[in-house]
């Protein structure tokens, strides 16, 4: 088990053994309705801590939760794993982070010492954007927010700590059941639109050196994230098949390819240099996030997994490519027109859904062995090289090749 799943379990632990005198406090102290016109509202919390792909998501509701308390203080708890997603963002007062961890006490430490600061805040409205985690909801009610807004859990032990929740619809994109959330916190939202994260100047200056560098800029360049985080290993798709793909565009297309990645990725990512044929870069553990988001920028296409850097190439407005097999792209897939998201439904998929706490014992994801290297080739070729004069007929040069 992961360290992501045992602070999940954790959390769990400690929230069903709280959650029954939390209601009785709840049913003696009942809470009084909240005024949301934005000069009602002067301390604002979102939390959201699982997730930098949810949270990159997420910043176009935070920028117009922002607009509609404008001379409101907005602040965002989070996980210490996402630090630099959010820091130096226009629409943030200031990010809190609490240490991910599974050692006990330094939880409930920090989670105390969190708790003391957030609850000298004053905080008028908290939104929880977490869709699944009991914990949260718990550390929600005990922030002493005045008006507390989140997605209802199975569980109706928890839901009564809230003043209002809502359904978090498994058929809808994650996207919309954010803005579904804020609009019961008086924020309506009519488009979603892709917001980008903040790039500061140095990590900006970074990316560039890197470019040239590498000679990067001389045509153009496809990061390959391979890895998919600590949090399941089951969401990656077989590193040989990179390794084809790679090989096939940067023969077919003259492009640089560079694999990204970060920790214990590396071991991947040296197996998938080994297998190729052609010559790529690594850069694991080369860049921090900041840094990760300028460069990003810069290529001209995106391939990786289900993860964190998938959706933030989609809000840089870069070419991606997304590769699903546990969890389902109608609900967590790229919204960018310029962007493919490859699925086979073999119906035991999706088994990480927010009704089993993204959990799943799966030891192998015969829905990710279903996605063949040569369907990618096609595919990618046909949408994002369709106009190059190079394209021949491309299953017989793939098989050529």
């Amino acid at each position: 088990m992961n360290r992501f799943d045992q602070t999940k379990n954790i959390g769990n632990f400690f929230a069903g053994l709280l959650s029954v005198p939390l209601r009785i406090h709840k049913a003696i102290f009942a809470s009084q309705k909240i005024d949301l016109s934005p000069s009602g509202v002067k301390r604002i919390l979102l939390i959201k801590f699982w997730g930098i792909g949810n949270i990159t998501t997420l910043l176009p509701v935070i920028k117009e939760i922002s607009l509609r308390y404008s001379d409101s203080e907005v602040y965002f708890l989070t996980l210490d794993s996402n630090k630099g997603l959010l820091d130096n963002s226009p629409y943030v007062s200031k990010v809190l982070y609490l240490p991910l961890t599974t050692h006990i006490g330094k939880i409930a430490v920090e989670t105390l010492r969190h708790l003391f600061i957030i609850r000298r805040l004053n905080i008028d409205l908290l939104i929880n954007f977490e869709q699944c985690n009991k914990m949260s909801v718990i550390f929600c009610y005990l922030t002493g927010s005045r008006g507390r807004v989140g997605f209802s859990l199975p569980s109706r032990n928890y839901n009564s700590l809230y003043t209002a929740s809502i359904y978090n619809d498994p058929t809808l994109h994650v996207s919309r059941n954010f803005i579904n959330l804020a609009r019961v916190a008086g924020v309506a939202i009519d488009k979603y639109i892709y917001v980008p994260p903040y790039i500061e100047k140095e990590s900006m200056e970074k990316a560039e050196n890197v470019v040239s560098r590498y000679s990067l800029g001389n045509k153009r360049f496809a990061v390959f994230h391979i890895g998919s985080g600590e949090n399941f290993i089951g969401k990656r798709w077989h590193h040989y098949n990179f390794s084809r793909l790679a090989d096939y565009l940067i023969y077919r297309f003259d492009i640089n390819v560079v694999y990204t990645g970060k920790g214990k990725e590396r071991g991947i990512i040296e197996s998938a240099l080994s297998a190729m044929r052609l010559k790529a870069l690594n850069f694991c553990d080369y860049f921090t996030i900041q840094e990760f988001i300028a460069f990003v920028k810069k290529s001209y296409l995106f391939v990786g997994n289900d993860s964190g850097p998938l959706h933030i190439a989609a809000a840089m407005g870069v070419n991606t490519v997304g590769i699903y097999g546990p969890m389902n792209p109608v609900q967590y897939g790229s919204l960018a027109e310029n962007s493919l998201s490859l699925y086979k439904p073999i119906g035991c998929n999706p088994c990480l859904t927010d009704l089993n706490n993204k959990t799943s014992l799966c030891s192998r994801s015969r829905c990710l062995d279903m996605i063949t290297a040569e369907e990618i080739i096609e595919k990618v070729s046909e949408k994002f090289f369709k106009d190059d004069t190079s394209v021949l007929n491309l299953k017989d040069d793939y098989e050529r090749y």
